[in-house]
C-alpha cells in the first residue's frame, strides 16, 4: 500500500515539477530579452507574438507548480524528524529514483543550457552570430533553472545523507546520477580541449577550413570554449564532492570506497580514453599512409603535418583521462593496504585496454584481409571503387590494425607473464574470465551478419537465385570479417579452455589436501560462528569448505562440529549439528576466531 502511494507521490511531483520548470524557462527567457539582458529577439518581436509566450509561459507554471507542492510536500513530510515511519520512507529506493532522476535531468539541461549560452556568447562578440540561431537568453533561462533545480534536489539528498546510513538502491542510485553527470561533463571538457587545440594547431601551420561570411575558428573556438568551461567545471564540482565523501569517516566514506559505481565511472574512463587515443592515432596514420600512396587531398607539406601529427594531440585529453583513471583505480586499490584488492584493480585496468585494442585492431584486419582476398581471388572492388576510394579505406582500416594491435598485445602479454607467476590467483580471477567472455562474445556478435551474408549467397547460388555479377566482391569483406572473428574466439577459447581446466583442477584437489591436513586447534577463549553448508545431491561440500578455509582473514579457522571440544556424557558429540545418532552431520562446519 505505501508503495503504491509513495510511487504515486513521487510521479506526480515530477511531472508537475517538470511542467513548472518549462514554464520558469520561458517566463526567465522572456524577462532577459525585455530587461535587454543578452539582447534577444523578444524586444523587436510584435507584442502578440511576446504575449503569446508570456501567457503560455504563467499557464503552466499556474498549473506545475501546485501538482509540484502539494505532492512534494506530502512527499516531505513523510521524511521530517520525528514522525512514524520516516526512517523507512527515507531509505525507500523510490524517493532516491526519484532525487537521482530529477537531478539528473536537471543538470543535463544545464550543463548544454550553459554550453550553448558560451557558444551564442563568443559568436556574437565576434561579430559572427548565427544567422538562424536562437537567443542568448533562451539557453541562459535553460542553465538557470536547471541549476537551480539540481542544487534544490542535492541539498534534500544530502540532507537524506546525514540523517543516517542508507543502503541498497537508496544509497547507490543517487551515486550512479552524480558518476554519470559527471562522465557526461567530462565528455564535455575532454571534446572541448580538442577543439580548441584543433584550432590553435590549425592556426600554427597556416590552415584552416573556409566557412562563407566569417573567419574559419569563431565557431570551432565558440563550441570549445562553451564545452570546456561548463565541463570543467561541473566535472571538477562532482570529483570535489566524490572526494570529500572518500576522505571522510561517516558510512558515506565508507560506502563510496567499496562502490561498485564507481569502479565502473573509472573503467569507463579507461575504456573511452584509450579508444579515442587509439582513433586519434590512426587519423594521423591513415593521412601517412594516403600520402605514401598518392592519393592525399594535398602535397603541401604544412598540410601533411597537420593530418598526420595533429590528431593525436588534439585528443591529448583524452589520453589524459585514460591515464588519470587509470591512476586513481590503481591508487585507490593500494590505500587499501590489501594486494589481493591492488591484484584486481590492475587487472581491471590491464583487461579494459587490451579489450579496446584488439576491437580496433580486429575491425582493421578484417577489412584488410577482405580486401586482400578480393584482390587475390579476382575480384572487382579496386577496379569498381577507384584507386581514390579504396587507397583511402585501405589505409584507414590499415591504420586500424597498426595502431590497435601493439596496446593489445602490450596488456595481453602482461597478463600472461602475471598467469605464469601465479596460475592459481590469475588463471581463476573474475576480471580475466571477463575479459575472455567479453572478447568472445564480441567477435562472434561482430562475425553474425558477415555469416548470414555468406550463407544466404551461398543457398542463393545453390538454388539458382539471382545473385551479384561478382560475388567474390561482394563477399570478400564479410569472409574477412568471419575469419578475423574466428582466429579471435579461437585464441581465445583455447586460454578460456585452460583456465576452465586448472580450476577445476584446484577444486579437485581441494578435498584431498582437507584430507590430510590436521584439523585447526582450538584455542581457549575462541568465538565460534555456527554455519550450515549444503548442497544439491551428488555434489562434494568439501571443495567448498576449502574454498571458505582459503578465503577466511588471519586469525581465523575451520573445524567440524564438536573437534576440540570435551563432549557432554562421557565424549559423546554435544554439538547441535549432530544427528539424532550423535554422529556429526558432515555438511556443517564451524568458523571460528581465535
Amino acid at each position: 500500500m505505501q508503495t503504491i502511494r509513495r510511487l504515486y507521490l513521487y510521479l506526480m511531483a515530477g511531472i508537475g515539477l517538470a511542467v513548472a520548470s518549462f514554464g520558469l524557462v520561458q517566463l526567465l527567457a522572456l524577462v532577459l530579452d525585455r530587461i535587454g539582458a543578452f539582447g534577444g529577439s523578444v524586444i523587436s518581436s510584435d507584442g502578440a507574438d511576446v504575449r503569446d509566450r508570456l501567457s503560455l509561459a504563467l499557464s503552466m507554471i499556474a498549473v506545475g507548480t501546485p501538482v509540484w507542492l502539494s505532492h512534494w510536500w506530502l512527499a516531505e513530510r513523510g521524511v521530517r524528524h520525528g514522525v512514524a515511519g520516516a526512517e523507512a520512507e527515507r531509505s525507500t529506493p523510490l524517493r532516491a529514483l526519484y532525487l537521482a532522476l530529477v537531478g539528473f535531468i536537471a543538470l543535463v539541461v544545464a550543463l548544454f543550457g550553459a554550453s550553448a549560452a558560451i557558444h551564442i556568447l563568443i559568436r556574437q562578440v565576434a561579430g559572427a552570430p548565427e544567422e538562424y540561431g536562437g537567443t542568448l537568453s533562451d539557453p541562459a533561462a535553460l542553465a538557470i533553472v536547471g541549476g537551480v533545480a539540481w542544487g534544490y534536489h542535492a541539498w534534500i539528498r544530502a540532507g537524506d545523507e546525514r540523517a543516517g546510513e542508507l543502503r541498497g538502491p537508496a544509497a547507490w542510485l543517487p551515486r550512479l546520477a552524480r558518476y554519470a553527470l559527471a562522465f557526461i561533463a567530462g565528455l564535455m571538457l575532454c571534446f572541448g580541449a580538442a577543439a580548441l587545440i584543433d584550432v590553435a594547431l590549425r592556426s600554427l601551420v597556416g590552415r584552416g577550413d573556409i566557412v562563407s561570411g566569417e573567419a574559419w575558428w569563431v565557431a570551432r573556438v565558440a563550441t570549445g570554449v562553451g564545452q570546456l568551461a561548463v565541463g570543467a567545471a561541473a566535472w571538477g564540482g562532482l570529483w570535489l564532492i566524490s572526494s570529500r565523501l572518500l576522505a571522510g569517516e561517516d558510512w558515506r566514506a565508507a560506502s563510496e570506497r567499496t562502490s561498485a559505481v564507481r569502479q565502473v565511472f573509472l573503467g569507463l574512463g579507461i575504456v573511452v580514453g584509450a579508444a579515442a587515443t587509439l582513433l586519434a592515432a590512426s587519423g594521423g596514420l591513415a593521412a601517412l599512409l594516403r600520402w605514401a600512396l598518392g592519393i592525399a587531398e594535398s602535397a603541401d607539406p604544412a598540410r601533411l603535418v597537420q593530418d598526420v601529427i595533429a590528431p593525436s594531440i588534439a585528443y591529448l585529453p583524452f589520453t589524459l583521462a585514460w591515464w588519470f583513471s587509470r591512476s586513481r583505480l590503481l591508487g585507490e586499490a593500494a590505500r587499501t593496504g590489501d594486494e589481493t584488492v591492488v591484484a584486481a584493480a590492475r587487472r581491471r585496468a590491464n583487461f579494459l585496454a587490451a579489450a579496446v585494442g584488439i576491437a580496433v585492431a580486429g575491425a582493421g584486419s578484417a577489412w584488410v584481409l577482405g580486401l586482400l582476398l578480393d584482390i587475390i581471388l579476382g575480384g572487382v572492388r579496386t577496379i569498381a571503387a577507384g584507386r581514390d576510394v579504396w587507397g583511402s579505406e585501405l589505409s584507414q582500416y590499415a591504420a586500424f590494425a597498426i595502431v590497435g594491435t601493439p596496446p593489445w598485445l602490450w596488456q595481453w602479454a602482461a597478463a600472461v607473464r602475471r598467469r605464469s607467476a601465479e596460475p592459481d590467483v590469475e588463471g581463476t580471477s573474475t576480471e580475466r574470465r571477463a575479459y575472455l567472455y567479453l572478447v568472445i562474445a564480441g567477435a562472434l556478435t561482430s562475425s553474425i551478419s558477415a555469416a548470414a551474408l555468406i550463407v544466404y549467397r551461398f543457398f542463393g547460388i545453390v538454388l539458382g537465385a539471382r545473385v551479384p555479377a561478382s560475388p567474390i566482391s561482394d563477399l570478400s569483406t564479410p569472409i574477412g570479417i568471419a575469419v578475423v572473428a574466428a582466429l579471435i574466439v579461437a585464441y581465445h577459447a583455447l586460454a578460456l579452455r585452460a583456465d576452465m581446466r586448472l580450476r577445476a583442477a584446484l577444486v579437485a584437489a581441494a578435498p584431498a589436501d582437507a584430507e590430510g591436513a590436521a584439523p585447526p586447534e582450538r584455542v581457549a577463549g575462541a568465538v565460534d560462528v555456527p554455519v550450515i553448508v549444503t548442497g544439491p545431491p551428488g555434489t562434494d561440500p568439501e571443495a567448498v569448505v576449502e574454498i571458505i578455509r582459503d578465503r577466511l582473514p588471519a586469525g581465523y579457522g575451520v573445524r567440524r562440529p564438536g573437534a576440540g571440544q570435551a563432549g557432554a556424557g562421557g565424549g559423546s558429540d554435544a554439538s547441535p549439528f549432530c544427528d539424532g545418532s550423535g554422529v556429526p552431520d558432515n555438511s556443517s562446519i564451524v568458523i571460528g576466531r581465535s
